[in-house]
């Protein structure tokens, strides 16, 4: 009988079962089908993307997106050289599965007032997506908020800018990212930006120039 699998998005599993017979003649056909979410009718199943060996005794499954959750998965096996057999359908196997683990860290910086900058800091450059780095092809970006509409987040590439038109204080912009391949799947992070007061505007902050 084939068992329930726990699995995450892209990660293939497979369902199997094995019929044993006794005799000699034609071997068992398989036939596996899906019922949607564990709440529609039964299909057979052909090879695609997501599926193949639908005609085997092992089905594999490349769950592409969140809505194979809960699916369930059986097997009908027909023994042709049997004729007076019936056909045997197996117990049905449900398939659940988990989001990867995602993790938008803090991230914090110190600038100088008044001087543009498109890059001060790359949010993505501590976050993770199930333990490695996320990268931006992996993730989407948003802007949730800013405390200062002169900085503001590059959401296709992660940078931070600041304009000159930022004077000294202490500034937040929070953001999110979502797993493309699961977007329900996201986590917020805060980005703290020290801008330093430079009276002299020589780029130096005050508290360590010489010259204040």
């Amino acid at each position: 009988q084939p068992v329930d699998h726990l699995t995450n998005i892209n990660r293939a599993i497979t369902f199997s079962a094995t019929a044993t017979i006794s005799g000699s003649g034609t071997e068992p056909t398989y036939q596996w089908q899906v019922n949607d979410g564990g709440t529609s009718s039964w299909v057979d199943l052909t090879d695609n993307t997501n599926y193949s060996g639908s005609t085997t005794a092992n089905l594999v499954v490349t769950p592409n997106n969140s809505t194979f959750n809960s699916n369930q998965y059986r097997v009908i096996i027909n023994t042709p050289s049997y004729v007076c057999d019936t056909d045997f359908t197996s117990n049905a196997a449900v398939l659940s599965i988990i989001s990867n683990i995602i993790s938008a860290n803090n991230d914090g910086i110190e600038v100088v007032e008044k001087v543009a900058n498109s890059a001060i800091v790359n949010v993505l450059s501590n976050d993770l997506l199930n333990n490695t780095s996320a990268l931006i092809s992996e993730v989407t970006l948003s802007q949730i908020s800013t405390s200062n509409a002169g900085i503001s987040l590059d959401t296709s590439t992660g940078n931070i800018s600041v304009t000159s038109a930022v004077t000294s204080g202490i500034y937040f912009l929070e953001y999110s990212i979502c797993e493309n391949v699961d977007p329900t799947n996201c986590s917020n992070g805060i980005v703290t930006i020290v801008v330093q007061k430079d009276t002299d505007g020589d780029q130096i902050p005050d508290a360590t120039d010489p010259d204040i």
